[in-house]
């Protein structure tokens, strides 16, 4: 499936960019395919790129398996770290798939959206900085992805460092991936390779978590800034005596990116949902470790920081995902404020399509991100550590 796109528009080459970060960590497998006439992004079955995506995809599905069957064969069944071990390798398949399956829909979704850009060029020309932002935006969730790999990894070591002291063992390789993945090696004889193959598997995990979360919210500001153009016009144009025809073109340029924003919701609500479900347990989760650790050790600090880490996280993100409604509904208060003489019917249609379309992204349609949603979440959390401390003879081995 492909779509022609004349030149290579500053649009085309911003997503190129931001598709690649992509392609690196196994998501949207397409093919950037560029002349001197038309740029086409492609989606082939056989390319490598498309190979490399499914593997990911094997991946995981063996990690919930195995997770499943370690639990299942615990002598004490299945405790609170078997469940979040197996939902955070469930909640990364459900991601990745999530990916794959949009993959096809992304050529003709960034058709449309280049053909809004050539329709606001006159008027409004091109959002300014965009291609830098979305560099600084892939530089700080690579960084944001490694950080987090970095303390997972010296955590471990630290760890298993002790177990091995513990039980006069001494700290090599073997017994550090047999205690990371012991899903693994309880049914696998082991193999440093397997074990290469189970930590790049949880860090590309992490990666496409953090790339999950730069591609919503750079879509989030792509689409803001152009709510705001529209805004920053009509504010341009309040001492002006402008005709019908004017706010006309105003109102169907408006319309025009709340077009764009249903349809890019209809194509990344599920990915979305995915982003909030894993950030809010991963949240919930080390919250909670952090209340059952005593004293000062290298696990408390661990899980606190990673407690943090995801609080920021999702609150970032909240604040991206809900600038579109917020600059949705910003030219509803300069319209307000338009003189009598220049009322018309057109402002009339333009006040009332603000106030009866909500634009918002959605997470499967079970909820929107709004700036209420961040008090949402707030609750939620401290709501769920009271449900979770009455677990507490929960196994946390």
């Amino acid at each position: 499936m492909a779509q022609q796109i004349l030149q290579n528009t500053p649009t085309y080459n911003i997503f190129m960019f931001i598709f690649s970060l992509g392609q690196f960590v196994g998501v949207l497998p397409l093919n950037f395919i560029e002349n001197v006439k038309h740029s086409t992004m492609k989606f082939r079955w056989t390319s490598y790129k498309t190979v490399y995506s499914f593997m990911h995809v094997i991946l995981l599905m063996c990690m919930v398996i195995f997770c499943v069957a370690y639990a299942q064969s615990s002598k004490s069944g299945w405790t609170f770290r078997h469940i979040v071990r197996t939902l955070f390798y469930i909640s990364s398949l459900w991601g990745a798939l999530s990916f794959f399956l949009i993959t096809r829909k992304w050529p003709v979704l960034l058709d449309k959206w280049i053909g809004l850009d050539y329709m606001m060029e006159n008027h409004y020309g091109f959002p300014k900085n965009m291609s830098k932002r979305a560099r600084i935006t892939g530089i700080v969730s690579i960084l944001y992805g490694l950080t987090q790999i970095l303390i997972f990894l010296v955590y471990n070591v630290q760890n298993t460092r002790r177990i091995a002291s513990n039980n006069n063992v001494r700290f090599e390789h073997s017994v550090y991936f047999k205690n990371v993945f012991p899903q693994i090696f309880k049914f696998l004889p082991y193999s440093i390779f397997i074990g290469l193959i189970a930590q790049f598997t949880y860090i590309f995990s992490v990666w496409r978590m953090a790339y999950t979360d730069l591609l919503i919210s750079f879509i989030s500001s792509f689409l803001s800034i152009r709510f705001q153009q529209v805004t920053n016009r009509i504010n341009q144009s309040l001492n002006k005596n402008r005709t019908v025809a004017f706010w006309r073109e105003v109102r169907e340029d408006y319309d025009r990116i709340c077009t764009l924003c249903k349809e890019v919701d209809e194509v990344i609500t599920n990915v979305v949902f995915v982003s909030y479900a894993a950030n809010l347990m991963l949240l919930l989760v080390y919250l909670r470790y952090c209340t059952i650790v005593e004293g000062l050790s290298w696990e408390k600090i661990y899980n606190a920081v990673c407690f943090v880490i995801y609080l920021i996280r999702i609150f970032v993100i909240s604040l991206y995902v809900s600038w579109i409604n917020d600059e949705s509904k910003e030219p509803r208060s300069v319209l307000n404020s338009v003189s009598t003489a220049q009322y018309n019917s057109e402002i009339q249609r333009f006040l009332q399509h603000i106030s009866f379309n909500s634009v918002a992204f959605s997470g499967n349609k079970m909820f929107k991100v709004t700036r209420t949603l961040i008090l949402n979440i707030g609750g939620i959390i401290l709501t769920y550590e009271l449900v979770l401390v009455q677990f507490s003879e929960f196994n946390f081995n």
